[in-house]
């Protein structure tokens, strides 16, 4: 899976997260969801499917909340 955030892809070597489906928790091996993401950032999950959510909620650097993201355009 892919990790896209405010820092340079270059930065997620090594990191890989985690997502069930039907549920908003992701979790990350490696990751710092604290200082590479921000509340409202938009996050690209590609595996097998393409889903583009939101960050709702930041727990620490290995657990985050999505939430379901809308164009309001």
């Amino acid at each position: 899976m892919s990790l896209w955030g405010n820092k340079d892809a270059a930065n997620a070597t090594g990191t890989s997260i985690s997502v069930t489906n039907g549920n908003s928790t992701v979790t990350g091996t490696g990751t710092a969801f604290t200082t590479d993401l921000r509340v409202g950032d938009t996050l690209i999950i590609t595996s097998g499917t393409t889903t583009k959510n939101y960050v709702a909620a930041i727990a620490n650097n290995t657990s985050l909340t999505l939430g379901a993201y809308r164009d309001w355009e």
